[in-house]
């Protein structure tokens, strides 16, 4: 059985969805993605989701439920930008946390639900450990340097048009 590790850059996958009217179902996710018929078994699956300035208490009790299925949720507050919006950027701790888990627990393969090209040099240096390296998403969603440094591209349409409308 291959062990896999997966991280779901959260805001990147819900920006992707957003823009087709959908919301996500982590569970059938998860489910797509480590698929015990694929010779597959889940190490862990981690979803990097912020909390936002305000109504943080809902997406608290959503993070519960979430640890309730099993999932690892990383998560940080969102700055107030002086335009009133906010921003939260979790890249950096994807990116630490993949690569120390993997010099520790050693999966044979590795899936990011993203599309941000910034985790390209993520990608390249997990294949240089002999991690096999995919990415999820929704293809055209999907930056080309980041589409370049793995090994499979999955494409979540199929997924997506099975997901609950907002």
């Amino acid at each position: 059985m291959l062990k896999v590790l997966v991280a779901i850059d959260q805001a990147n996958l819900y920006y992707q969805l957003k823009e087709l009217g959908k919301k996500a179902d982590f569970i059938s996710l998860r489910n797509i993605l480590v698929n015990p018929l694929d010779d597959r078994y889940e190490i862990d699956s981690y979803i990097y989701a912020p909390l936002p300035q305000n109504n943080a208490e809902g997406v608290i009790r959503w993070h519960d439920w979430l640890r309730s299925q099993g999932f690892v949720v990383v998560s940080k507050r969102a700055k107030l930008l002086p335009d009133g919006s906010s921003k939260c950027n979790l890249d950096s701790e994807l990116i630490l946390d993949m690569m120390e888990i993997c010099n520790e627990v050693h999966p044979d393969v590795v899936v990011l639900v993203s599309g941000d090209g910034d985790f390209a040099s993520l990608c390249q240096r997990l294949r240089r450990k002999g991690i096999w390296v995919e990415v999820a998403g929704i293809e055209r969603s999907i930056a080309s340097e980041l589409r370049f440094a793995v090994h499979r591209v999955i494409d979540l349409s199929e997924w997506v048009a099975c997901c609950e409308a907002l």
